[in-house]
């Protein structure tokens, strides 16, 4: 299928499949940075507070469901891009955190030893998996007890030999 882009504000741009971007066109569309990504945002005309998300307007959603984007890149609103998820998946599925120092997902420095834990989903607590010699060793530990909890869902750590 024929990707289109939609300018945004900002220097941004959206990717869309072609069947939607003349649908989509009928509004502004602006660019918004959260803390990890960007997304394309419209206003609703006659509501000024109220914003409506692209990815939620190609894809909508039944309550308790968000829209994940697979490859993780907020402006990339293609269908194939876009899947259903649980708010727990969605998590599973985020990009190393910015501030993070080992260079892998769930992998942490504590005491000279690497350590690997995995995100339980309640009240923000981590699931201890084991410590390990080399932060890959952890690395694939993290991969390992990702897989089982979330499947495609998650966000594996490219580990370089």
């Amino acid at each position: 299928m024929t990707a289109c882009e939609i300018l945004l504000t900002q220097g941004q741009v959206a990717l869309v499949d072609a069947e939607h971007y003349e649908w989509l066109m009928q509004w502004k569309w602006h660019a918004h940075r959260n803390d990890r990504q960007w997304y394309a945002f419209t206003r609703i005309a006659g509501q000024p507070s109220y914003c409506l998300a692209m990815h939620r307007v190609i894809l909508p959603t039944p309550r308790g469901l968000v829209v994940d984007h697979i490859d993780g890149n907020g402006l990339n609103n293609r269908r194939c891009n876009l899947r259903m998820a649980t708010t727990q998946q969605n998590i599973a599925n985020r990009q190393l955190s910015r501030n993070n120092t080992s260079g892998y997902k769930g992998v942490y420095l504590k005491s000279g030893r690497w350590e690997a834990r995995l995100g339980s989903g309640s009240l923000g607590t981590r699931d201890y998996l084991g410590t390990f010699q080399t932060p890959e060793e952890a690395a694939h530990a993290y991969n390992d007890a990702a897989t089982k909890r979330y499947g495609s869902y998650a966000r594996l750590n490219i580990i370089e030999k």
